[in-house]
């Protein structure tokens, strides 16, 4: 069984481990870093540690819209190293076990398959589960 955050991207569910999570933050001030790949929209100091934000929506190819109330910054440890990564909203954290999720090899393919584990299978309801690792190796 795996414990996931739930979040929103254009409407979409996707879920990161909460083994990853440190927190979740509003929409802060960033500062821009030159060359830099687009999706890496800056950094911002958290408790005294500057860390990189990244919008997932485009690293995963995704189109974007601008920032409102409901924008968070998921903020999450891999390696001793913190990361943001921005989205729409957070809707919630929910416990998924082993059989619900189907693991999509096939869709590795595309940019955005090749960012996702697996899916999993939540009534009537299909949530793309990201692979952090993938992600951190990306960024």
């Amino acid at each position: 069984m795996r414990q996931e955050v739930i979040f929103k991207l254009n409407d979409e569910d996707y879920g990161l481990d909460i083994m990853n999570v440190n927190e979740i933050i509003r929409r802060q001030e960033l500062t821009a870093m030159p060359n830099t790949a687009s999706y890496i929209l800056g950094v911002t100091n958290i408790r005294g540690k500057v860390i990189p934000v990244i919008c997932l929506k485009e690293m995963l190819g995704m189109k974007t819209k601008e920032d409102d109330d409901s924008t968070r910054i998921i903020v999450i440890s891999h390696d001793d190293k913190m990361y943001g990564f921005k989205v729409d909203a957070v809707s919630e954290i929910i416990k998924i076990e082993d059989e619900q999720i189907e693991v999509q090899e096939s869709l590795s393919a595309t940019t955005e398959g090749n960012l996702i584990f697996g899916i999993a299978k939540l009534d009537e309801r299909l949530v793309k589960l990201l692979d952090i690792e993938k992600i951190i190796v990306k960024s």
